[in-house]
């Protein structure tokens, strides 16, 4: 959900806007990356990585 709300503002050109979700979506990559999810950790960086771009 996140993703693609921060690319829907990104995209209407109010890029600062996008940064709380962007920021929610390296929050869940972080909660899983210490719950040793490596798998769904590497999914969510890369929705991270297409938002940030």
């Amino acid at each position: 959900m996140w993703w693609a709300r921060a690319l829907g503002k990104l995209r209407a050109l109010t890029p600062a806007s996008a940064d709380a979700d962007i920021g929610q979506i390296e929050a869940c990559r972080d909660a899983l990356r210490a719950a040793n999810g490596s798998y769904w950790a590497a999914q969510t960086d890369a929705l991270l990585k297409s938002a940030q771009a």
